[in-house]
């Protein structure tokens, strides 16, 4: 289960990161398409807020609730991050009425759709630090770089919370 701390770290990171590639993992014919998103919020049970441009069909046609994948990246920073978890479509009125106003929608009648997406694993990579490592490791990353001809980059670091993928 994902802690205070770890929700603290996650926020900051994508907040940091701001943009992600939006893919959905439906198995139904009608899926909401790959897209780039620009998160909105993190909220403090780890659930990722984001607004995605309205398909061309009715909603109803679409699944409301599937896995989804938020991938991480940001030309300059040195980290990424993957997040898997179940994507919600928020379109019921009732709730759109309870949104903080940092998520309510510009307009009621906008052509975007509101989708959160609860995070059930997390991959977070970052650069190796060089200088932090024992003589072993740096051995070892040396035949690393002779053999495969290229630098050990990302480290990775991973949360898993209780909730299926």
């Amino acid at each position: 289960m994902l802690t205070d701390k770890h929700i603290q770290f996650l926020k900051e990171k994508i907040h940091d990161l701001e943009n992600a590639l939006f893919i959905n993992y439906s198995s139904s014919v009608l899926k909401l398409p790959v897209s780039v998103v620009r998160i909105k919020d993190v909220d403090e049970v780890g659930q990722v807020w984001f607004y995605i441009n309205r398909p061309s069909q009715e909603l109803e046609y679409f699944e409301h609730e599937f896995p989804a994948h938020l991938q991480f990246y940001k030309k300059g920073k040195k980290h990424r991050m993957q997040v898997y978890g179940k994507a919600i479509i928020v379109d019921d009125p009732e709730q759109l009425n309870f949104l903080p106003a940092d998520l309510s929608p510009v307009k009621p009648d906008s052509k975007s759709v509101l989708v959160k997406v609860k995070i059930s694993k997390v991959d977070y990579y970052e650069p190796w630090d060089l200088k932090k490592t024992n003589w072993f490791t740096s051995v070892k990353n040396a035949l690393y770089k002779w053999i495969y001809n290229e630098e050990p980059q990302y480290q990775p670091y991973g949360w898993n919370t209780d909730t299926a993928f």
